[in-house]
C-alpha cells in the first residue's frame, strides 16, 4: 500500500502542431471541438481530429554489488552525461517487458521483466513523453555488449557517481541525488515527478512510502 509524502501541483498541458492530415492530405486547423476541453487539429476538407498523446518511456535501474548500470547515447543531440537504460515501449509489451529489452538491447545485460520493481514515473510534458523507471538487483556483474545506440555502457560504482555527471542533472532536480540516497540506504521510494526547465525550476515531486499491505 502507497501513501503520499508530498503534495504537487497540477501540470500544464501542451500539444503539438499538425500541419497536414494522415488520412487525405488536407490542410490541418487548430479548433476547439463541442464538448472538448482544449483545442485540436481538425481536417479542413475531411475532419478527421488529430490527437496528441505522449509517448511512454521505459527505464531500467539496475544495481550490482553497489554499482548502478549506465550509459552514453550516440544520438549527437542529446547533451554530454550518463543515463540509465531506457527507451520507447513498443506495443504489445508490458511496461516491465519494455525496459528489460532496451537494457538488453543498449547494454547486452538481461534481467528478468518479472521481478522488476516500480521506482519512479515522471511527466516530461516539454517532450511529450512519460518515463516509467523499475529497479531491480543482480548477485554477479554480467558482462557488458553495446549496442549501435550507445558510446559507452558500464558498471559504476555507487559513490563514484554525481548528479551533475548525468544528462539533464539540473531539470530532473533532486532526483537522482535522491536515487543515489536510496541505492545507499536500500530503503526506497516510488516517486512521482514533473521534469523542469533546463535551468532546474518548476520541478515538482511527491514520494510515496512504501508500507505493508494489512490485506
Amino acid at each position: 500500500m502507497l501513501r503520499p509524502e508530498l503534495n504537487v501541483t497540477a501540470p500544464t498541458l501542451f500539444t503539438s502542431e499538425v500541419r497536414f492530415c494522415g488520412i487525405c492530405g488536407g490542410a490541418m486547423s487548430s479548433r476547439r471541438l463541442a464538448g472538448d476541453s482544449i483545442n485540436r487539429q481538425v481536417c479542413a476538407a475531411c475532419g478527421c481530429v488529430q490527437y496528441a498523446n505522449p509517448k511512454t518511456i521505459v527505464a531500467a535501474i539496475v544495481i550490482c554489488q553497489r554499482n548502478l548500470l549506465v550509459c552514453k547515447r550516440a544520438m549527437p543531440a542529446e547533451p554530454d552525461g550518463w543515463v540509465l537504460p531506457s527507451g520507447y515501449l513498443e506495443v504489445g509489451e508490458t511496461l516491465q517487458e519494455g525496459a528489460a529489452r532496451e537494457t538488453l538491447e543498449e547494454t547486452g545485460v538481461a534481467i528478468d521483466s518479472a521481478r522488476l520493481e516500480l521506482y519512479s514515473i515522471v511527466n516530461m510534458l516539454r517532450l511529450q513523453q512519460i518515463t516509467v523507471a523499475f529497479r531491480t538487483e543482480l548477485s554477479s556483474l554480467p558482462s557488458i555488449a553495446m549496442g549501435p545506440e550507445c558510446v559507452d555502457a558500464k558498471f559504476i560504482p555507487i559513490g563514484a557517481l554525481t548528479p551533475e555527471s548525468f544528462a539533464w542533472s539540473r531539470s530532473m532536480g533532486d532526483s537522482v541525488a535522491t536515487l543515489f540516497e536510496e541505492l545507499k540506504s536500500g530503503q526506497f521510494h516510488i516517486h512521482l515527478s514533473t521534469l523542469g526547465l533546463a535551468d532546474g525550476s518548476n520541478f515538482v515531486s511527491r514520494r510515496y512510502v512504501i508500507t505493508s499491505d494489512p490485506r
